[in-house]
């Protein structure tokens, strides 16, 4: 099984291409790998960096100015990064390694000498992220898309480590799950998207995902109450069933 490239391309018709002709078809005015700009290709999790904001400056969904998704996180940039979700210094740490100007890394995290301690943008949730949002969206400049590509990646693959290892500890108590590795490409492409979202997995999501099964998970996201909210937008059961009507028909 082929997985994705480094510079995001996939190879012949594999299990990998096959979730990415799914993407595109599952998901409205997404453009064939090819067509896209190097910014908006990653070499892991396109399915849910493609959901997590546009590159359309009047949009408001435009990833690449602070935005706030919901009254239950923080202020946002990039393509899911929330910044309450991490240390101020961690996430200084991430900016600067994305590549963002230091100048404009400051306007994100700054130390504060009167605290002894980092201050920042993290430190806001709820209405008062919303609020500065509100006042402040078109006056801190956007991020480049290359920084917004490389920060999608820190971000992905440290939550990817920590769901495949909190996968494993959960398979230690339950053998009825699946092995990880031997998950369908699709399932653990949703699997993550569902994580790297909400930040967990319920008991139930997490009975599915080790069922390996994926029409038996495309039907829970359904019905489920914690996500199906989400499905306009991700389209994750369809993108599911996409993937078992073409390996079906390989």
């Amino acid at each position: 099984m082929q997985h994705y490239r480094p510079n995001g391309e996939y190879g012949s018709d594999t299990t990998s291409s096959i979730a990415e002709k799914c993407n595109v078809e599952t998901k409205k005015g997404l453009e064939e790998l090819s067509k896209r700009k190097k910014y908006l290709v990653v070499g892991d999790g396109q399915f849910t960096y493609d959901r997590e904001g546009d590159d359309k400056p009047k949009s408001p969904y435009f990833s690449r100015r602070i935005h706030h998704p919901s009254m239950g996180s923080g202020i946002t940039i990039g393509r899911g990064y929330d910044l309450s979700r991490h240390e101020l210094d961690e996430t200084k740490k991430d900016l600067l390694e994305a590549g963002m100007p230091p100048e404009q890394v400051d306007k994100y995290v700054w130390y504060d000498k009167n605290e002894n301690d980092y201050a920042g943008l993290g430190d806001l949730e709820g209405k008062d992220a919303t609020d500065y949002v509100k006042n402040n969206r078109d006056r801190l400049e956007e991020i480049s898309g290359e920084v917004q590509k490389r920060l999608f990646e820190i971000d992905y693959q440290r939550k990817k480590n920590k769901a495949i290892k909190r996968y494993g500890e959960e398979r230690a108590k339950n053998p009825k799950l699946e092995e990880w590795d031997k998950l369908d490409e699709a399932v653990k492409i949703i699997a993550l998207d569902i994580r790297f979202q909400r930040g967990h997995w319920n008991p139930k999501q997490l009975e599915m995902i080790g069922m390996n099964d994926l029409e038996k998970l495309a039907k829970h996201i359904s019905g489920d109450p914690t996500i199906e909210d989400y499905e306009n937008g991700r389209g994750r059961a369809n993108f599911l069933r996409c993937c078992k009507n073409k390996s079906n028909k390989k």
